[in-house]
């Protein structure tokens, strides 16, 4: 049913939340739901930090996008009580009792982190290799701005034959995605070495290396600390809202 909303742009914004040590996420309708959340372009925000930088800095500017009543299956019973949470542009509406009798207990804990101190990871399969270029030549400033940045083998390459020279000497290029790129990159997120991953996924091609994509989704799923953007439009919006103009970010945990 999601899928289907999704699919028919019915929804843009999705958190997905699986267990990355269950082997839940990898059947094959939630893998196709994935697929398609990128390819229609809906935002897909995988693990608390990514969805609490979004609250904190796009969630304003997405009210208005697409919207749509909420279909009554997936109608969610609020309490009626609510309270504000300073420095967050939304209001927090307390959910139900849990089905245990508990009261789940949400909290947020963020330090902010200059963008020189943090480092960006650009990832993209082979088709989506020129939009990735295209993507790097337009924000070029705003990558700028990290103090390292992360590619893989090929993606790097052509991202720094395409932008000025002064890019080469913040990036750290390694091999190419089916050749180790990929575990390299989500070494580094599992080591708290990547702050940010820029993956621009190809929803329509299947990949001979899927086992080492799914193992740089299943890092982030599991550093709450990584914001991950999987497709090229919340990549720019991402830039153009929380990158340009600031100096900072704040990372949750």
């Amino acid at each position: 049913m999601l899928s289907n909303f999704i699919s028919n742009r019915q929804c843009s914004i999705v958190w997905p939340f699986f267990d990355p040590f269950d082997t839940h996420w990898l059947r094959p309708d939630i893998l196709a739901f994935q697929r398609l959340a990128d390819h229609c372009h809906a935002k897909r925000l995988m693990n608390r930090g990514s969805v609490l930088t979004w609250f904190e800095h796009e969630a304003e500017a997405d009210a208005s996008r697409n919207l749509q009543p909420c279909p009554p299956t997936l109608r969610l019973g609020l309490e009626e009580d609510e309270e504000e949470r300073p420095g967050l542009p939304f209001t927090y509406r307390k959910p139900l009792i849990c089905h245990d009798g508990t009261q789940p207990r949400i909290e947020w804990q963020g330090r902010p982190l200059a963008f020189a101190d943090m480092t960006v990871a650009l990832i993209a399969h082979y088709e989506m290799k020129p939009r990735m270029i295209d993507f790097a030549i337009d924000h070029e400033r705003e990558l700028y701005k990290f103090g390292r940045i992360l590619a893989t083998g090929t993606t790097g390459h052509e991202v720094l034959a395409a932008t000025g020279r002064k890019m080469e000497k913040k990036m750290v290029r390694y091999h190419s995605g089916p050749k180790g790129g990929d575990i390299e990159i989500a070494t580094a997120i599992l080591y708290d070495q990547c702050h940010v991953v820029i993956f621009f996924v190809d929803p329509l091609n299947p990949h001979p290396h899927i086992e080492d994509v799914r193992v740089v989704f299943q890092s982030c799923m599991f550093k709450d600390q990584v914001v991950m953007i999987t497709n090229e439009m919340h990549a720019r919006e991402f830039m153009s809202r929380v990158v340009r103009g600031k100096e900072a970010l704040t990372l949750y945990s």
